[in-house]
């Protein structure tokens, strides 16, 4: 029944927040605008491992993965200025709203992950996508990107273990907080810091 009834009530946040945030999210479509698309499509995984686009806006430049390892150009450059004030309060992730009204996340849930990964989770990390991915989680309110991938999929199961609608609550409140203090904010890429999982 708190699936259930977790599943209405974030469709009804989710047109909720488009409504209200509709002046924001045409003023920031407008800004992105002027230097190029405004929205970064990926494939990401979700339920069960179902792929689906995830849909975010704009940070970086254009064709910022030519410039990964180009020489002198560090990852921080390949994001713009603005995209560096979306990032840091995470109005980024707004337009996943649709991805919630599409069916494919929730607001609450494990993060979804690059379709690349699903080859190196091991069979008890794979049942991180027993549930749909959130915008944010426990593992995000945990550490978010500073922490290795092996302790926030731990972070992930736990959240499905022990979920609970009080337990959503508890995530969205510190996610709040994070967002508002800019905690563990990372615009840089750090793969390579905290990628611990089987290659």
């Amino acid at each position: 029944m708190q699936l259930i009834f977790k599943y209405i009530l974030d469709k009804c946040i989710a047109v909720t927040l488009i409504i209200l945030l509709s002046p924001l999210i045409i003023l920031i479509s407008i800004i992105i605008k002027f230097e190029g698309p405004i929205f970064f499509i990926q494939p990401r995984l979700g339920k069960n491992g179902k792929v689906f686009k995830c849909i975010k806006f704009r940070t970086m430049i254009i064709n910022a993965d030519n410039y990964i390892d180009v020489k002198g150009l560090p990852t921080k450059k390949r994001v713009t200025k603005f995209g560096e004030f979306l990032r840091k309060t995470s109005l980024d992730e707004i337009p996943q709203f649709i991805n919630i009204l599409l069916g494919q996340m929730s607001l609450i849930g494990p993060r979804p992950t690059l379709v690349s990964h699903w080859a190196r989770y091991s069979k008890k990390q794979k049942k991180r996508f027993n549930m749909l991915p959130g915008i944010t989680g426990l593992a995000q309110v945990n550490g978010r990107n500073n922490i290795p991938w092996s302790k926030r999929i731990k972070f992930d199961l736990e959240y499905i273990n022990k979920f609970t609608l009080w337990l959503d609550l508890i995530i969205f409140i510190k996610t709040i907080k994070k967002i508002i203090f800019f905690t563990d904010v990372v615009i840089d890429r750090n793969s390579n810091k905290v990628d611990d999982l089987k290659k």
